[in-house]
């Protein structure tokens, strides 16, 4: 699942995002496996979803908030009319600039999409983040009904 996610980038940055990835699935493997609650089971047998937003969580973490935090970098540049920004000995055009844009706000459509916030990402205990997503759920069915 996570494989999506880290395609083309570097193998120091995807290192830790695979064993964080890891080990979330074995500790939700382990509580689906021990726990007694139906209501909470219901949604522990949806592996594949929570899997899901484990990874799209930890890229979150490790990619898109630094990428955020350099489009801002960009914009204060910008404000400043400063050019000529070389960055690991290479020029930051224009193109950069627009693909992390591109990026953020491809993220953000999906985050609307499905009504998660950026703090949800924050989250990184296992059962915090299952729990939430049961609340998410949960809000939004008392809200169809």
């Amino acid at each position: 699942m996570i494989k999506l996610f880290l395609k083309d980038l570097p193998y120091t940055l995807t290192q830790p995002m695979y064993r964080e990835f890891e080990m979330k699935q074995k500790e939700l493997k382990q509580w689906a496996a021990h726990s007694n609650s139906k209501r909470i089971k219901q949604y522990l047998k949806q592996n594949d979803i929570i899997e899901y937003l484990f990874a799209l969580g930890i890229y979150y973490r490790y990619v898109i908030a630094p990428l955020t935090r350099t489009g801002e970098f960009f914009h204060r540049i910008e404000q400043k009319d400063i050019s000529g920004l070389i960055i690991g000995g290479r020029e930051v055009g224009n193109d950069f600039r627009k693909s992390i844009s591109n990026a953020e706000s491809h993220f953000h459509s999906v985050l609307e999409k499905y009504g998660i916030t950026e703090a949800f990402f924050a989250i990184t205990d296992v059962k915090q983040i299952v729990m939430s997503l049961i609340t998410i759920d949960e809000r939004r069915k008392d809200g169809q009904e």
